[in-house]
């Protein structure tokens, strides 16, 4: 049960009560009925105490038919029913236990005892059950699916696998199991095979929309966004009320770049869902991708309005604001975001950048070295520290952070152009074009990385070296006399995250 569902029955109980006590009230107990009610509350403690839980049961109801009022009565009741559960329970696995001494080798007493250890969420006791039953009988697929299921849940991912596809081996046509070993394939990242479990899901069981669900998700995996569209669209036709499918939809649109569309699928997800806060939270970024900064914003504000402990709808709405130059708005959110979650480096990256706007440098650096001291192995902090540095002409500390961040870069070319600009304003030009040629030769239609290796050899009337590179821009369509060279400026956090 999801908690929205558990929330709206928690609702519709509390209703009924609500509707229960006013006609308590408006009823009076006859008089002597609380007297007699507390009599039989009595009784059927002393019966609860010496383990007789249905004479107690009986006792207890009695009371509340006397004084429907009684809470105390009311409160006795439920404890009843769950003891008796729990004795029942209890029972059950002593007659299994009897039935295992008469016959040892019972593969369904086993798979029994088993299915009771699975129901208290006991996974790793029902595990030698499982195996025992699946041992006993291996030919029956129920024992394998259950010993899967129950490998699964306590993370032995690979035999659940094997026992998912035995179940399955011994009823092909059986598409429930085909659905758990997707799920398996999935949880440890192997989509081909998710892929193909799914086909044949599809193939045994069409009309179940989860299962073009799941199929839609592993072509998106195996980037095939089209084949994951229809079956999305499939999904939906089935069950036009189920919000992820809308959603999903919605994120292939935004991948394409086709950020209408995908507003039309997250609104309608959230207009499913209600209020669910990763609906909402694509809303916004989809508005910001389309330029509607009004909406964004407004989207923003609605979420933390429901949700005001969310840290990171405080530092994304800061950034909307910082990408629209609005700083002090922006440090106004940013900080907010801090104060709920002040363990999370980005926050003070961004902050650190939002302060550094309005010409806060020394404040900003304090918040880039916090951020360095959460997470030391991240480059963008250095990278920023060394553009205040540079702001405040320290060029050689900030020389030592933008070398920082270029060793710790791994994905990304940005630093080791910022270090390679950095080197070359700092009269070390060959320094400088090593690691430019480094980077084109990863990265050979980099413009910064060429442009900038093409004003070392201007500098050094490398004329030759030079014309080569602005011939080879211009093929890309660039023309690098008409290139403003930024010089020394450099902003400190990018417009776009």
């Amino acid at each position: 049960m999801t908690f929205k569902k558990f929330k709206k029955i928690s609702l519709i109980i509390l209703l009924l009560l609500l509707i229960c006590n006013i006609s308590y009230a408006q009823e009076k107990p006859k008089e002597g009925n609380r007297k007699e009610a507390e009599a039989c509350l009595s009784a059927g403690i002393t019966l609860q105490e010496e383990g007789k839980f249905r004479d107690a049961e009986a006792e207890f109801k009695k009371a509340i038919a006397l004084d429907p009022s009684y809470v105390e009565g009311h409160l006795y009741l439920g404890n009843i029913h769950f003891l008796i559960s729990q004795q029942e329970i209890v029972s059950a696995v002593d007659v299994l236990g009897k039935v295992l001494i008469m016959d040892p080798n019972n593969a369904r007493a086993y798979h029994q005892l088993g299915l009771i250890y699975y129901s208290q969420g006991y996974f790793d006791g029902t595990l030698d059950f499982f195996y025992a039953a699946s041992k006993l009988d291996p030919n029956n697929p129920q024992f394998h699916f259950d010993l899967g299921m129950a490998y699964g849940k306590t993370n032995k991912v690979d035999m659940a696998i094997m026992e998912l596809n035995t179940a399955y081996e011994l009823t092909p046509k059986e598409h429930r199991i085909l659905g758990e070993l997707g799920l398996m394939y999935i949880s440890i990242g192997d989509y081909n095979k998710a892929l193909q479990t799914y086909q044949k899901a599809v193939s045994l069981g069409p009309d179940i929309p989860k299962y073009h669900g799941y199929l839609g998700f592993c072509y998106m995996s195996n980037d095939k966004p089209e084949q994951a569209m229809l079956e999305y669209q499939k999904a939906i036709k089935l069950d036009p009320n189920a919000p992820n499918y809308y959603n999903d939809l919605g994120f292939i649109y935004e991948k394409q770049g086709k950020y209408k569309y995908a507003l039309e699928q997250y609104l309608k997800a959230s207009e499913l869902a209600g209020n669910e806060l990763s609906y909402l939270r694509n809303i916004a970024i989809i508005y910001e991708k389309l330029r509607d900064y009004p909406k964004s914003e407004e989207t923003y504000l609605k979420i933390l309005k429901l949700f005001p402990k969310s840290s990171i709808d405080y530092d994304s709405l800061g950034y909307l604001y910082y990408t629209q130059n609005r700083y002090e708005e922006a440090i106004v959110q940013m900080k907010k975001a801090i104060e709920l979650n002040p363990d999370v480096a980005e926050y003070y990256i961004d902050l650190g950048g939002a302060l550094s706007q309005v010409d806060k440098i020394d404040e900003s650096m304090k918040f880039f070295q916090k951020a360095i001291e959460l997470k030391p192995d991240a480059p963008l902090a250095y990278n920023l520290m060394a553009k205040c540095y540079w702001k405040l002409s320290r060029k050689k500390e900030g020389l030592q952070y933008f070398k920082k961040a270029a060793e710790l870069t791994r994905d990304s070319s940005i630093y080791l152009i910022d270090y390679s600009e950095a080197l070359f304003y700092s009269e070390k030009p060959k320094e400088a074009e090593e690691l430019l040629l480094k980077v084109i030769g990863t990265e050979n239609n980099n413009l910064p990385a060429l442009c900038l290796l093409y004003n070392i050899y201007k500098s050094q009337e490398r004329s030759e070296e030079a014309e080569k590179i602005k011939k080879y821009v211009k093929e890309l369509g660039f023309d690098l006399d008409k290139v403003e060279n930024g010089g020394e400026k450099i902003n400190l956090l990018p417009k776009e995250k």
